[in-house]
């Protein structure tokens, strides 16, 4: 049985490419923001059939997820600041070109952001600094090596997803 994973790295840092990598593992991941935001309301993830959560406002929560979830693995999806203010730029763009979005990604606040990463890193450093916490930089190149030895799970025959990763930037 595989454990449960919650990825605590923000949005834009690699998470698609992480779920693509946990399913290729045997995972049955849920990637969405608006489905995990209500999940965690409830905190209702030992009924789902899904064993991963990855993205929407997971992240923030980690601290409540590591002591309702004790077994559960935690994954760090990291990614430079300036790339990942630019990735993030170019998310909101996009969003506003799609004549139905109803999501709430329509705008561009670079100070909010840089609070936002200044403070979750850090926070998610020192919390883990004595519990097993995997960090990967998927854009820089992380990828089985790391994902595998956490795991202790052999390497697939696959190369590891590069998901909506343009030139190093996702």
């Amino acid at each position: 049985m595989k454990p449960l994973v919650f990825c605590i790295g923000l949005n834009k840092t690699g998470t698609h490419s992480l779920s693509a990598a946990l399913r290729i593992l045997g995972w049955t991941p849920q990637h969405d923001e608006h489905k995990n935001n209500a999940l965690l309301e409830n905190l209702d993830f030992g009924t789902k059939r899904v064993n991963a959560y990855l993205d929407g406002n997971l992240p923030f929560h980690f601290r409540e997820l590591h002591r309702k979830f004790p077994g559960a693995k935690f994954i760090l999806t990291e990614r430079e600041l300036r790339s990942w203010l630019r990735s993030r730029e170019g998310h909101v763009k996009r969003n506003r070109n799609k004549k139905n979005y109803k999501g709430n990604w329509l705008k561009v606040d670079f100070k909010k952001w840089v609070r936002i990463y200044n403070s979750h890193y850090p926070a998610v450093a020192d919390f883990f600094q004595d519990k097993p916490l995997l960090r990967m930089n998927i854009i820089e190149g992380d990828g089985w090596d790391k994902l595998c030895d956490f795991f202790s799970l052999p390497i697939p025959d696959v190369p590891f997803p590069k998901l909506y990763v343009k030139g190093g930037v996702a």
